[in-house]
């Protein structure tokens, strides 16, 4: 699991929302705006946590409600890093 998810599910937990399911690449809470399935998704090789409540509220609610700003969602990469410089990436 990825730092990012594993940050945003500790933040969730500590807004008092019980998680309902996990799995290797997701975990399930409620959602504080409608109560439904609240998603967060975050692959083996992936730079981000999507998250996506299933009823369809607003992700920009979702996060204000929570305190959680968008790029808490992204992998944070600094310029210098040997990553980029062995993997040939470089800021985009």
């Amino acid at each position: 699991m990825g730092k990012e998810r594993n940050k945003i599910e500790e933040i969730l937990r500590r807004n008092g929302m019980d998680q309902f399911n996990n799995g290797p690449d997701f975990s399930k809470f409620k959602c504080p705006i409608c109560g439904g399935s609240l998603v967060l998704i975050q692959g083996k090789k992936q730079r981000r946590v999507l998250m996506r409540c299933v009823d369809g509220c607003n992700l920009n609610d979702i996060l204000l409600i929570l305190g959680i700003e968008i790029q808490d969602l992204f992998h944070k990469r600094e310029p210098n890093s040997s990553h980029w410089l062995n993997s040939g990436e470089g800021p985009r």
